[in-house]
Order: structure tokens, then sequence, then C-alpha cells
């Protein structure tokens, strides 16, 4: 297929584990993975999801594997509304890793709750987190997410996505 990047996450923690046999855990599968790409030009990268989006946590799981076959999907959407990190933040600690930028937009609302909303219309600071890959002179992907399949109330695709691209159009 030539596909150069295979999508990985975790999960939940498993409340009758610590954290680090989690991590270990996790490392371990993460690490099965990458030696099976071994020979090819395949990443894995490791998706920040569910309990898994503490920038130190996915540091962690990828540090010491070969940045070959390793690298990370920058969802700061997931990542903020567990860890109220900032861009910054998270990119200072991931951008060794950072394969794709993943740019969903809307609110934080309490309790971890979320809404989503089109490109631009909600809070997630996407003029900064784009301005900060551009400092960065960052050379990966930009991803425009859209969870419509999870999200039935969400418009349709064919609406969001002439947004998204209206609004980097028009200078973000």
């Amino acid at each position: 297929m030539e596909c150069p990047f295979v999508s990985v996450f975790s999960d939940k923690f498993l409340n009758e584990k610590s954290k680090e046999f989690a991590l270990d855990t996790i490392k371990s599968n993460y690490e099965t993975l990458i030696d099976y790409c071994k020979g090819s030009k395949v990443k894995v990268l490791l998706d920040a999801h569910d309990d898994w989006v503490w920038s130190e946590d996915l540091l962690k799981i990828m540090q010491g594997f070969d940045k070959k076959h390793t690298g990370h999907i920058w969802d700061f959407f997931n990542m903020h509304l567990i860890t109220k990190e900032s861009p910054q933040k998270m990119y200072e600690t991931l951008k060794n890793y950072i394969e794709i930028v993943q740019i969903k937009d809307g609110f934080f609302k309490p309790n971890n709750t979320y809404e989503y909303t089109l490109t631009g219309k909600g809070e997630v600071p996407i003029a900064e987190i784009l301005s900060i890959i551009e400092i960065e002179k960052y050379k990966g992907f930009n991803s425009f997410e859209w969870e419509k399949r999870w999200h039935p109330e969400l418009p349709n695709p064919e609406e969001a996505l002439p947004k998204f691209v209206e609004f980097f159009k028009n200078g973000f």
C-alpha cells in the first residue's frame, strides 16, 4: 500500500493496575509494532486518546525507540480537554515525534466534556498552534478531523470541510 503511517491509540487505564504498569504495557506493545515495521518505511504514530493524553506520558512511551518508525499525532483538542496543557508545553515535549497535527475546533465544557464546532467557531487556539509549528519550521502534515461518525449531530462533511478550507484561506 506504500502507506507511510499507521495510527494507533490506547484507551483507558485499568483501575486495578498502576499507571506505571499501564505505561510499561503500552510501551511493550508499541515496541512490538515498531519491530514489525523494521525493514519498511512505515512509522507507527501514537495518537493522543482517552487517558493517554499527557504529553510526558506519550513521550515516555516513544522515547528510546528508533525514530525511523516512531511518531505522534498531535491532537491538541483531545489532550487539552483532560490535561489543560498549553500548546507550547505540548509541542515542546513532543516536537521530535510529531508527524501529524490534527485540527478540530470546539468548546471545552465542565467535567471534561466538550462540544465540537466548525473550524474557527470554537475556543481551540488554532492560530497559536499553527504559529508554533510555523516558527519551529514543522515539516509534517496538518490534518482536519471531523468526527461525524461518532457525533451524528455534527454538520455533514460537505459543510465542515469547506469551512475548514475557508478558515485557512482567510489567514485564520
